[in-house]
């Protein structure tokens, strides 16, 4: 269903961790990715990897957004508009 020139897009807490071996294991094989990881934003993915009850929504929500989507679009133009 991708156009031949997008991607799926892929959240995750790190990047590092998530390797090709994932996604063959998931049957999802020759799948164009763009991968972007939230292992520098710290509110996130210090409580998420802790597995903290609580989070402090106000330091958590404004830098994950901005990670979730600017980031993406410079790096990877197939999710300019989309």
């Amino acid at each position: 269903m991708l156009k031949p020139d997008q991607k799926v897009g892929i959240i995750t807490v790190n990047s590092s961790t998530l390797s090709q071996r994932h996604f063959e294991g998931a049957g999802l094989n020759n799948i164009p990715v763009a991968i972007e990881g939230l292992e520098t934003e710290e509110e996130f993915t210090h409580k998420i990897l802790d597995d903290c009850l609580e989070m402090d929504i106000d330091k958590a929500s404004p830098t994950s957004a901005l990670l979730t989507r600017k980031p993406v679009t410079a790096r990877h133009p197939a999710f300019g508009g989309h």
